[in-house]
């Protein structure tokens, strides 16, 4: 009985030890004064608030003063309040978040005020039309270091909501992002892609779309069109020339947003002018050469036959006889395609390119390089005047001069010279035309054989030559 009685006595001791050290505490620690701010208003109603789905202020404002000295740090938030404390007439706010503080977190300086912006985010629902509800705004003076205790004070926000939803009268809006306006390009389609904007309560899924385009007989209008960022992407056919592309946009209300549009060009590669092989199965044409400055004892060709054996569209076939100098002959049957320029035949590189072209335009010369036109001039050809455009260039260490007739676009004459060599082409005899002065009936493909010719046999000694001494020029 003694020790539970000691027992006893020990707990009350330290029971009121440790409420002489509590008071002790409390009376050390200052107890913030009532009445240190002030919220105003303490409650206020927001009649007809209507459900918009987004957010928008409203006209009452929340003023907090602080009567202290020093600067002091406040705190706001927004609690739904217990159901038996509701002002009668009115539920509590189904959710808080639906009404918006800014600033949430303020600094006021001693004596002095600050204003709070309220705003509301009702959705947009049907059953939000004719409630009235209460919210209780909280605002919290910060405990300062040496305080224990928080000071918050209540103001309440009452709410009544329109009767009606308000008709929705905003329509979207519509940004083309690609491609951008005025571009050109030679493609049969081009990517089209859109951003639409929506009201908050709206889905993009419910947005309607429509796009016009030049190569559409009609507009297309879709819904459920865009992704979830409402985005757009879908490839537009294009017509030759300038293509107009619209996009507008329609949300559930019905209303259309503004039309957006972009122009496109689309350019056409020109259509290389037409080769005419004139002429047919057993025509042939021979040519003396003049070759200068090759190492004596080369073998040299003298003469060339060439004879057609098949002409069918753009495409011969031939038989050439090469007579060289140490007295053989090499004989072979190519295929030569005029309208690809030659590319089966070396040396017929580059020897027709587009009519009219101009001054300053590249030529593709296949085997040797790209070379642009250096300018134009008159000559003589085939006992007429011609204007030509001309190019040099340098390849293989050897220096050429092209010829077109500007007209036609077909070569007229070809020049190859390397150190001391030179060497030059002429036609001597063929069944094509009569003998004597040659006048502008002469076929020009006749005239694309010299310089194709020249070309050929020339650049192809002087290059084997350099290459391998011991290799000559053979079909």
């Amino acid at each position: 009985m003694r020790t539970e009685g000691f027992k006893g006595a020990l707990l009350s001791t330290l029971l009121i030890a440790l409420l002489i050290l509590s008071v002790s505490y409390t009376t050390r620690a200052q107890l913030p004064e009532e009445n240190v701010f002030e919220v105003s208003p303490g409650s206020f109603t927001v009649r007809d608030a209507p459900p918009l789905g987004e957010p928008y202020l409203i006209e009452q404002k929340l003023a907090i003063r602080n009567r202290e000295n020093a600067m002091r740090t406040f705190t706001l938030s927004v609690r739904t309040p217990p159901e038996d404390e509701v002002t009668e007439g009115f539920d509590p706010i189904p959710n808080g978040n639906w009404i918006i503080l800014t600033p949430a977190y303020i600094e006021i300086e001693g004596n002095s005020s600050d204003i709070v912006e309220i705003f509301l985010n009702i959705p947009r629902w049907e059953n939000l039309t004719n409630q009235r509800w209460e919210a209780w705004i909280s605002v919290t003076r910060m405990a300062e270091p040496g305080e224990i205790l928080e000071i918050e004070y209540i103001s309440k926000m009452k709410i009544e909501t329109t009767e009606e939803r308000l008709p929705d009268t905003r329509a979207p809006t519509v940004t083309i992002t690609a491609p951008q306006p005025g571009i050109s390009t030679d493609a049969t389609s081009i990517i089209l892609e859109a951003t639409v904007a929506k009201d908050a309560w709206e889905t993009y899924a419910e947005i309607t779309v429509r796009i016009d385009a030049t190569s559409l007989t009609a507009p297309i209008t879709a819904t459920n069109v865009l992704d979830a960022e409402g985005k757009l992407v879908r490839a537009v056919e294009l017509v030759e020339g300038t293509n107009t592309i619209s996009v507008s946009a329609q949300d559930v209300a019905g209303n259309w947003s503004t039309v957006n549009t972009v122009t496109v060009t689309r350019t056409l590669e020109p259509t290389p002018p037409e080769v005419q092989v004139d002429v047919k199965a057993g025509d042939w044409i021979k040519y003396d050469f003049t070759i200068t400055g090759a190492p004596s004892g080369t073998p040299l060709p003298t003469w060339m036959k060439v004879e057609f054996l098949s002409v069918e569209g753009t495409t011969a076939t031939v038989r050439v006889t090469m007579h060289m100098s140490d007295g053989t002959d090499d004989i072979e049957t190519i295929a030569v395609d005029v309208a690809a320029g030659g590319e089966t035949f070396e040396g017929l590189s580059g020897f027709v390119i587009p009519a009219n072209s101009k001054v300053g335009d590249s030529i593709n010369l296949t085997g040797y390089r790209t070379v642009t036109i250096g300018g134009e001039t008159a000559r003589t050809y085939a006992g007429a005047s011609k204007t030509v455009f001309y190019a040099s260039f340098s390849e293989y260490g050897a220096q050429f001069t092209y010829y077109w007739d500007k007209e036609t676009g077909v070569m007229v004459e070809a020049f190859i010279t390397s150190g001391s060599m030179t060497g030059t082409a002429k036609a001597t005899e063929t069944n094509i035309w009569q003998a004597g002065p040659l006048g502008l009936s002469i076929d020009l493909i006749l005239l694309v054989l010299v310089a194709v010719i020249t070309i050929g046999v020339i650049a192809f000694v002087i290059v084997r030559r350099k290459r391998s001494p011991t290799t000559y020029w053979k079909f």
